[in-house]
């Protein structure tokens, strides 16, 4: 007996592509902006983007990788000068993408 369930197969697509982006995430493959909303930067800090802010910077950050390997205190005065934030603490808990 074959039990055929009307739906069953967008669940799985579903669950699919959220695994996906958890994976990317975790291998630090997930792309800044889908962290730093475009809304949450035009917002908060002099820019448009978080690419923007990070190409007007000393830093490269291209990857979450790059991201987790930014020293706190160099980044402090650049965000402080730049953001409506004192430091790189605030500033980065407050984006509402931010998830690790």
């Amino acid at each position: 007996m074959k039990l055929n369930i009307s739906g069953l197969g967008d669940i799985q697509k579903q669950l699919s592509k959220v695994q996906k982006e958890i994976e990317k995430a975790v291998n630090g493959e997930a792309k800044l902006d889908e962290i730093f909303t475009d809304d949450f930067m035009r917002k908060n800090t002099k820019f448009n983007t978080i690419d923007d802010f990070f190409d007007n910077s000393p830093f490269k950050v291209k990857t979450i990788n790059d991201y987790q390997a930014l020293d706190d205190k160099e980044l402090d005065p650049y965000v402080a000068e730049n953001t409506n934030f004192n430091n790189w603490n605030d500033f980065a808990p407050n984006s509402s993408q931010l998830i690790w």
